[in-house]
């Protein structure tokens, strides 16, 4: 089914958003550059709950983070052009369309944002676990993670829900 196509003009929250999206996914491919011939040979590749180092590969796997961030990135950023391809809870009319398409964009472009950021730590993180500069990610990692993303998804689908 074809939804109403309707131009969403960016405003100043959705460039914020992209921008810090854009610096994260630059500190993503900079850590590795900057920090590969300087990181011992083995490094950690894994975190459990508590945010300690529990799994360890080679340091070439460094470069597995900025491959999959730089993948997701440039695909939510390339799927949050196309709002009225997406699936929505509410029938997609001419008197709800813009605002359903901005919230389902805003959606995309702050979880293209989380992601980015989260993977631009993890990089930090590992970089620095492994030159024994940190003690893995820190205890409260998961949990900040959690709730950002439960609350973001709340967020978005109640803007979403409420606007049918």
């Amino acid at each position: 089914m074809s939804h109403i196509k309707v131009h969403i003009t960016l405003e100043r929250i959705d460039r914020w958003v992209n921008l810090l999206a854009f610096v994260a996914m630059t500190i993503l491919i900079a850590m590795p550059l900057y920090w590969y011939d300087k990181l011992p040979d083995t490094i950690p590749i894994h975190f459990n709950m508590s945010g300690q180092a529990d799994g360890f590969g080679s340091k070439g796997s460094i470069w597995i983070l900025p491959l999959v961030g730089f993948i997701l990135y440039v695909g939510l950023s390339v799927l949050v052009r196309y709002p009225h391809h997406f699936n929505y809870a509410a029938q997609i009319k001419s008197q709800n369309a813009k605002q359903q398409y901005r919230s389902a964009t805003g959606l995309i472009r702050f979880l293209n944002l989380l992601i980015t950021a989260v993977f631009a730590y993890l990089s930090i993180s590992t970089v620095y676990t492994a030159m024994g500069n940190q003690e893995g990610l820190g205890s409260a990692f998961i949990w900040v993670f959690y709730s950002i993303v439960f609350v973001t998804l709340g967020y978005f689908m109640t803007k979403l829900v409420a606007r049918q």
